[in-house]
């Protein structure tokens, strides 16, 4: 049961699953970076990436939600929610920008 007074269970769920998704995404990275080391097959690198483009996508939209709902309620309830904001903010930033990176990546290195 929530305190008084506390975030809805929504934003907290939200911002509970950004965070798992941010990890997730890095121990993701972290196996295509060791699978390009190590010499995988090309296959299970390319569902390493579809699941790291997935899971990039899902984490930005997710912390963009809570980043715009912790600006606004600090905003309208005069309360500082400081370092929610500096953690959604980065969350939201790391996702979309390695989502980006590989849509740009992709585009780019499609064969003609």
């Amino acid at each position: 049961m929530p305190i008084k007074g506390s975030d809805h269970w929504i934003v907290q769920t939200s911002e509970r699953s950004a965070r798992l998704l941010t990890l997730f995404s890095l121990v993701l990275l972290g196996l295509y970076l060791l699978g390009n080391f190590q010499d995988f097959a090309a296959d299970n690198l390319r569902y390493l990436l579809k699941a790291l483009e997935f899971c990039c996508l899902i984490g930005a939209l997710i912390s963009i939600y809570a980043l715009v709902y912790y600006i606004f309620h600090s905003v309208s309830r005069k309360t500082a929610y400081l370092g929610k904001i500096i953690v959604s903010t980065l969350s939201a930033l790391y996702n979309a920008g390695i989502y980006l990176a590989l849509k740009f990546l992709a585009a780019w290195l499609q064969p003609a």
